[in-house]
């Protein structure tokens, strides 16, 4: 087996100047705000640049749960400290309508002083917002320079907002109460909740009429620093004093029902939570105990929803799992953020919330927010433990959660490095901190035996995978099967990456006898499965390509007697595999995980078709052909979906190059009976080594295949007198092997075939060339 070549480096892109002035919108429930779009083509001034903040089409339902809305909250929290932080002399304003206001002015309230977040002009249209919203103590703190406050007083749409929906109010139809000025004003207009997107008549016709309120009222205040012009519409009557009342006397009634809905509706995680939280404050009446208690109650959801056999493996328990592990990613993301602001725990305190950082880094993990965000998650923790680890250097605890952090960040330095394919130290040195850490824990009274021993055999095996050095993987797996249990999880995978190792140092028979006893050990925790559900069937099918590539690796000379049931014996492993592979993913749709998989299997099952038969073999070519054809379809599927992961391109173009070969086979089968179907065959081919070579640019064996197959089919065509097209192939040839023999890089091996090539497609050329 080859060792694929990384891809080069990219050109560094240009640099571009950073915006002088920002501009951030945020649209209402139930739409998808195509007044942004049309805001952003009126303001046309230099240097400025539009952020539009999306969160879809939130339903009534979603809207009505404050704990859903925050989770938006949240989210524009985030891009606006992280625009701040990237644009630190950009002014920056807000435009917002309906629900945006909400999230709008509550994550401006909540950014803390050291953040230091600064917002020029905030124009609020429609707000939900209450008609106290504290905009003064913003203000005063120079977090908001000034407010315009734009006021619909037939906006009926908030009038249901005031009276249904907790912590919302009506501040755009009423307006805000407080002091106000040139930089914190209301202004009414008379019309609904829509009415600033609506026509309005336009006198001079110059703008299209929809945009004509946004034109006059918003684009001065946005283009530069005009003065704040008043505008009022409203007419009094006896009757307005009283509704203002009635309706801003609402919040008791609606808090009421909310705590009656929430008392009925709670599901069990929440219900976990609430009464450990209400245990720990009636016990200790402290904030370290309620955050202890907290957080541990977080810890064993977070865990349950992690580790939960049935929700991992059951197909239509699948979307319930994603939905459990992205609320306890909320919650876990309100405590630690809160956690934050109290510097000052005890050491209990910042051990739990230590803890709490780990999982929230493994939920993020099966989340698949991909491995940079789970690094940092990692590293969020290793800061905490490490903390404590210097006041505690002996409890065991912490050692044990500081060295699954490290271990757990090195993970994911490993799958960043498959996506990347750049070569990082990182991985290998948090490894090796972690092995180092867990190690004298072993046997440990107070701590779990068995999560001890699979962290410290997880580290073990990672080392062994990161490692370069043949020998030195087999020394990290050989200390790792030592700590395993032999019918166990861990002992199947040591035998995976121990056969794998053989395989790379061409040791097929050690490699057959780590996969057999693989394949045994998943098999027998298959039969063993209590409910009989698909938990080790990845790992099974995985045992199982390898399996069948060790077998081929075995096959006798092919003349000998026993070599066709031998390959086909190595070859129905494969295809169980696939099987295997196909049933994951149409079980878990969604998941990317099962998509590669089943590609990567077709890939091999391809290849090991079309090597190890005769090139006359035209059954075995075709079913490569069809393994190979759907490999490249899966990936082509991952590539519009944008769900890219662990290196797919890679294999991907691999899989272009070995379809493109198998044409090339069938080609000259279809060549040697004079077919018409010989000329398409070598054209598909060659459509394929570009393409592999699109995915993996410089690759040196891809380059070859391309060359050697524009050779092949350049002969054809001079077979049939198509003398122009055929010196058309062999310059393309020419042109790929004239680069390569010049390349120092290359090992002898492809510098040998490159002078092939060279030859072969400079004597072509010479032989087509004038007399």
């Amino acid at each position: 087996m080859s060792t694929l070549p990384s891809p080069p480096a990219g050109d560094v892109p240009p640099q571009v100047a950073p915006p002088a002035h920002i501009i951030l919108t945020l649209h209402g429930i139930r739409t998808f705000g195509e007044w942004q779009e049309r805001l952003e083509k009126l303001v046309t001034e230099p240097g400025v640049e539009f952020k539009h903040f999306r969160y879809g089409v939130l339903s009534l339902i979603s809207y009505a749960v404050p704990f859903l809305r925050w989770i938006r909250v949240r989210l524009f929290r985030r891009s606006l400290r992280d625009l701040a932080r990237r644009h630190p002399d950009a002014r920056i304003d807000v435009v917002a309508h309906s629900f945006g206001t909400y999230i709008a002015a509550r994550a401006i309230a909540s950014l803390s002083r050291s953040e230091a977040v600064k917002i020029d002009t905030v124009i609020l249209a429609g707000s939900v917002l209450k008609v106290n919203f504290p905009w003064d103590d913003l203000k005063a703190k120079g977090v908001v320079r000034r407010v315009i406050n734009e006021c619909g007083t037939e906006d009926d749409v908030l009038l249901v907002t005031q009276l249904f929906i907790l912590l919302t109010g009506m501040a755009g139809r009423i307006g805000f109460t407080g002091l106000q000025d040139r930089d914190f004003t209301n202004r009414f207009y008379k019309f609904g909740h829509g009415g600033y997107f609506q026509p309005w008549g336009d006198p001079d016709g110059s703008t299209a009429p929809d945009d004509w309120f946004m034109k006059r009222q918003w684009l001065p205040l946005l283009a530069g620093y005009s003065q704040v012009l008043g505008h009022s519409e409203r007419t009094a009557s006896p009757l307005t004093p009283l509704q203002h009342f009635l309706l801003t006397s609402a919040d008791p009634i609606k808090l009421a029902a909310y705590g009656g809905v929430v008392a009925v509706a709670v599901g069990f995680p929440v219900y976990w939570i609430t009464t450990a939280n209400a245990n720990a404050r009636e016990a200790h009446r402290s904030l370290e105990s309620y955050a202890s208690a907290t957080a541990k109650g977080l810890q064993a959801f977070g865990r349950t929803v992690r580790e939960d056999v049935a929700l991992q493996n059951h197909p239509a328990l699948s979307k319930t799992r994603a939905k459990l592990l992205e609320s306890a990613e909320g919650l876990f993301d309100g405590l630690l953020d809160r956690a934050s602001h109290f510097p000052n725990v005890s050491d209990e305190v910042e051990r739990d919330v230590a803890e709490a950082y780990l999982e929230m880094a493994r939920i993020m993990v099966d989340l698949e927010k991909g491995p940079p965000a789970a690094i940092a998650s990692y590293g969020d923790a290793i800061r905490r433990f490490d903390r404590q680890h210097g006041l505690h250097p002996e409890a065991p605890r912490i050692r044990w959660g500081l060295g699954s952090s490290y271990m757990g960040r090195g993970e994911q330095h490993i799958a960043q490095q498959r996506v990347t394919q750049l070569k990082s130290d990182a991985a290998e040195a948090d490894l090796k901190v972690a092995v180092d850490l867990l190690e004298p824990l072993l046997g440990t009274p107070s701590l779990p035996k068995d999560e001890c021993r699979n962290a410290l055999v997880g580290a073990l095996t990672l080392l062994g995978n990161s490692a370069t050095d043949p020998t030195v993987a087999s020394e990290y797996f050989k200390r790792a099967a030592e700590l395993a249990d032999p019918q166990s999880v861990e002992a199947g995978w040591l035998n995976n990456n121990n056969g794998r190792l053989c395989l790379q140092t061409r040791d097929f028979a050690g490699a057959q006898r780590h996969f057999v006893e693989a394949c045994r050990v998943f098999e027998s925790l298959k039969a063993g499965s209590l409910l009989r559900i698909r938990a080790h069937d990845e790992s099974l099918a995985w045992a199982l390509v390898g399996r069948g590539n060790a077998g081929l690796g075995l096959l006798p000379d092919k003349g000998s007697a026993d070599y066709p049931s031998r390959r086909e014996e190595a070859l129905s492993h494969m295809r169980r595999a696939c099987e295997l592979f196909s049933g994951l993913d149409r079980d878990f749709v969604d998941n990317p995980r099962y998509k590669v998989a089943l590609a990567s299997g077709s890939k091999d099952l391809g290849e090991a078709l079309r090597t190890s038969t005769h090139v006359a073999d035209e059954a075995s070519r075709k079913e490569a052909a069809e393994r190979l054809g759907r490999a490249v379809g899966l990936f082509e599927r991952l590539s519009a979906s944008q769900k890219q992961t662990f290196g797919v391109a890679v294999l991907w173009s691999w899989a272009e190059h070995s379809l493109g070969w198998v044409l090339v086979d069938l080609g000259k089968i279809r060549e040697q009976r004079q077919e018409t179907e010989a000329e398409s065959c070598f054209t598909a081919a060659i459509g394929h080594f570009e393409r592999a070579l699109e995915l993996q640019p410089g690759a040196v064996d891809l380059t070859l295949g391309h060359g050697f197959g524009l050779i092949t089919r350049g002969r054809y065509l001079e077979s049939r007198a198509m003398l122009g097209l055929a010196k058309e192939n062999f310059g393309k040839a020419a042109s790929l092997f004239d680069r390569l023999v010049e390349d120092d890089t290359a090992d002898a091996d492809h510098r040998k075939a490159a002078r092939d090539g060279w030859r072969g497609a400079h004597e072509s050329l010479a032989r087509l060339a004038p007399k």
